[in-house]
Parts: structure tokens; C-alpha cells; sequence
């Protein structure tokens, strides 16, 4: 009763919820995660919050209750650094093209549980959701050391967001981990009513009509239309000139 007193306490200071360590591993690897994104499973449960929605272990949530940046928090030693990562898939598998993700959020050093003050690398970025159900994924790393974020590029620019390995970042800035992990799922809208320019076009036909494998322009192109088609944000009547909707055009 004591520890059940105690927990619920510190629930309530700091927003943190609990879950059993087999519970989030066997979590992740029942969403195919583990090794398709990263090597080992994490043990602890991040916690992530919308407005009007918390995240557990593979929530479903539509896409207007993402765009704004989550509370997030987690267990951890003040004493430490950290680094989470935010990020969902780059392509759909049907695209020939290698499995890579695209980046949403990043920020690195962060001192403790005090994600305001780390090193921001990639500013939120709202999901985009492909058909299919995909995971949309937080890991937290463990630093040894303070990184020199002149040597990390700045990815919070659109172009450099895609073709992301949380993999390969971990590992040439020799982070642990990952430790502690959360995952969502997020609801595709098949159609953009919002958009005037392209009312009830398909989003499959808008991001992909000019995508052909291994060619990295019309890749770009095609990611680069369904995350501003799918928000707009500020820019429907802008979108890249790039990807048209010709029929017939190659």
C-alpha cells in the first residue's frame, strides 16, 4: 500500500507513468520495431501527451491531435545526458526504395528530465501519416558526454529531415540505448478536403505521381508534397512547383 501511495504521488509531480520493463520491450517487438529500426528493444516507458490524448505502447491518434509539440517526460538522473528522437517512416514499403525514416523531432544534451534545455537539432515536425498503420516512434538515448552539436548538422530544415537511421546517429555519437521508448500509430487521411487547390485528390496520387526508385529529386519531391499537402502549413497555395498534378507527366 506504501508503494502503491508513493508511485502515485510521483505520478502526479511528474507526470511520469510507469510501465513494467517486459511490457515495453515485448511492445516494441510486437510492432516489428526492434531491428528494423533499432538493434535491442528499450526497457522503460517514455511518456508522451497530446492535448486530450496520452500515448501508450501503439495509441491510435488522428493526425490534427499531433501537430502540436507533446509534453514529454521520462525517468531519468539529473546527473545525465540525454538524447530522444522522434520519427516515423520516410516512404511506404511499396516504394522501391531502402527503409529509412524521417526525422520529426531531435534534441540532444538534454541535462536530466529537462528536455527544454537541451540542444535542439530538429524542431517538432507534425506526423504525415502513409496508409498501412505505421509506428511513429520516441526513443531516449543515454549520452556518455556532452555532444559538440557543430558537428551534428542542422536536420530541422524539410530536405534534410528524410533518409534518417536513428541506428546509425546513436552509433557515431556513441549514444546507449536506446533505454526508454514509447510508439504511436496514426490514422491516414485518404483525401485533403482543406486544400482548394487539390480538393478531394487522393494523397497517395498527389506525393507519389513523380516518384520513380532511386531517383533522389523526385523522392525528395514526393516526401516534400505529402508533408505540406497533408498540413499545409500556411503554404496551400504554394506547393513546389515540382510536383504537379499533369496527367501523363514523367
Amino acid at each position: 500500500m506504501f508503494v502503491f501511495i508513493c508511485l502515485t504521488i510521483l505520478q502526479l509531480i511528474t507526470g511520469y507513468v510507469a510501465a513494467p520493463e517486459s511490457m515495453v520491450a515485448q511492445a516494441f517487438q510486437n510492432d516489428k520495431i526492434v531491428s528494423k529500426v533499432v538493434l535491442n528493444p528499450p526497457s522503460e516507458l517514455i511518456s508522451v501527451t497530446y492535448p486530450g490524448v496520452s500515448i501508450y505502447l501503439g495509441t491510435t491518434v488522428q493526425p490534427l491531435q499531433t501537430l502540436a509539440q507533446p509534453v514529454v517526460s521520462y525517468e531519468g538522473d539529473d546527473n545525465e545526458l540525454y538524447t530522444l528522437m522522434f520519427f516515423g517512416p520516410d516512404l511506404p514499403p511499396s516504394v522501391n526504395v531502402p527503409l529509412t525514416q524521417f526525422l520529426h523531432w531531435l534534441v540532444v544534451n538534454i541535462p536530466g528530465r529537462d528536455i527544454s534545455k537541451g540542444d535542439t537539432i530538429s524542431s517538432y515536425f507534425p506526423p504525415t501519416p502513409y496508409p498501412g498503420g505505421f509506428p511513429y516512434i520516441f526513443i531516449l538515448y543515454k549520452q556518455d558526454g556532452m555532444l559538440n552539436t557543430t558537428e551534428i548538422p542542422d536536420m530541422s530544415f524539410i530536405l534534410r529531415r528524410p533518409n534518417f537511421s536513428p541506428m546509425e546517429f546513436a552509433e557515431k555519437y556513441n549514444l546507449n540505448g536506446p533505454i526508454a521508448g514509447n510508439f504511436m500509430h496514426e490514422s491516414y487521411l485518404s483525401v485533403i478536403p482543406e486544400l482548394p487547390l487539390y480538393k478531394n485528390v487522393p494523397l497517395s496520387d498527389l506525393a507519389f505521381r513523380y516518384v520513380v526508385a532511386w531517383k533522389p529529386i523526385k523522392r525528395i519531391a514526393a516526401i516534400l508534397a505529402n508533408r505540406l499537402a497533408h498540413y499545409h502549413l500556411g503554404l496551400q497555395h504554394q506547393l513546389p512547383r515540382m510536383v504537379r498534378l499533369r496527367s501523363g507527366a514523367d
